[in-house]
């Protein structure tokens, strides 16, 4: 038995509320992989080594592979928005150092993040929605509900106006 998850997010470890210090794992910031083959590829000192091996679902699962498959689907969504929100975020933090007391950092610092309840959206808010969205994909065996799927549509329409904005200000400061 062994959960198969995509490679975990660069990311500060975070916990669940009932956490046991010490004796609980961190929040996985990755999906799990879907049922099927897979082959690990080692190389060492130039010579190849490679396993094939087979992911099975928990036999209690009644879940139907199409909807396994949607899971797996918006979950990918929201890893791959997280991945490139941080990388954003970390080009935001390096502009931002370099122009700190200018117009132009004010605005970068307006989309990297908002105080809670403006209404506005940001960077960092997005980046705790996608993440809020993944864990809620992957803590049930269940298909997503209608709104899970309206809310990752949601998150991604938000991602793509506010990446427009981003490269805006970044041409102006070209």
């Amino acid at each position: 038995m062994w959960d198969l998850h995509y490679q975990p997010l660069n990311a500060p470890p975070s916990f669940p509320i009932a956490a046991v210090y010490k004796n609980t794992a961190p929040n996985a910031t990755s999906h799990f992989v879907m049922p099927g083959t897979y082959t690990v590829q080692l190389t060492v000192n130039g010579k190849a080594y490679a396993q094939s091996f087979v992911v099975k679902m928990d036999p209690r699962v009644k879940t139907s592979l199409k909807d396994l498959q949607l899971q797996h689907d918006l979950s990918l969504i929201c890893y791959k928005a997280n991945q490139q929100i941080m990388q954003v975020l970390d080009e935001m933090s390096n502009s931002r150092q370099q122009l700190k007391a200018t117009d132009m950092g004010k605005a970068i610092a307006k989309l990297q993040s908002t105080p809670r309840g403006s209404g506005m959206v940001s960077f960092s808010q997005l980046n705790s929605n996608f993440a809020s969205l993944l864990n809620l994909l992957q803590e049930s065996d269940m298909p997503p509900t209608n709104q899970a799927i309206v809310a990752v549509k949601e998150a991604q329409n938000k991602l793509q106006k506010l990446m427009l904005e981003w490269q805006a200000l970044k041409d102006k400061m070209r």
